[in-house]
Formats: C-alpha cells, sequence, structure tokens
C-alpha cells in the first residue's frame, strides 16, 4: 500500500544571529496531515493551516501532484519519484495527488 505524507511549517530555519536562513524547515510543525493511501484517482489533502509556507512531502510511490484552492492530479501534472520533497505553498492552499 503506497501512502503520501505531508508536514505542514510556517518558515524556514536561520542560523542563531538570524542572519541566514538555512534550508531546512523550522521545527515543530503547523501540522502534520493524516497520511494519503495513494490511488490512480486524484485525491486532496486537507486544507493547509493560514499560517502555513513551507510542506515537506514523502511518498514511497511515483505520483504526480497538483496545489491549488481546488486541485485535482492528472498525469500531465508535476511528477515525483519515491522520495522526500519540499514545495513552498500558501495557506489555505490544498495538494492533490495520484499515481500514473
Amino acid at each position: 500500500m503506497a501512502t503520501f505524507t505531508i508536514v505542514e511549517y510556517q518558515r524556514l530555519a536561520s542560523d542563531e544571529a538570524r542572519t541566514d536562513l538555512l534550508p531546512l524547515p523550522l521545527e515543530p510543525p503547523v501540522a502534520v496531515q493524516t497520511v494519503i493511501t495513494l490511488s490512480s484517482t486524484s485525491q486532496q489533502s486537507a486544507q493547509f493551516d493560514p499560517s502555513t509556507r513551507l510542506i515537506e512531502i514523502t511518498t514511497d510511490a511515483v505520483t504526480h501532484i497538483l496545489v491549488g484552492t481546488n486541485p485535482t492530479a492528472t498525469t500531465a501534472c508535476t511528477r515525483l519519484d519515491p522520495g522526500l520533497y519540499y514545495r513552498a505553498v500558501k495557506g489555505g492552499q490544498k495538494i492533490a495527488v495520484r499515481t500514473p
């Protein structure tokens, strides 16, 4: 059973002097969404928290994604191989996901 997980973050981490942003999300996350069980039909996530600006995506199968207010993922959308990814988003958006 292939799965897709989403962790929401508000900002990137910075160094102690707060002068440089680090390429890492600042913990703790704003939200951890329920795991989506993947299928060949587009499925939407829950709406992102209003303060979410960055999402961490983990997928253990090839997927296609689309971010928006009411997205529907198709095989023409962005393709992700199994792995860990980050995407900049806006609060209130959702992500749609499906397998090929």
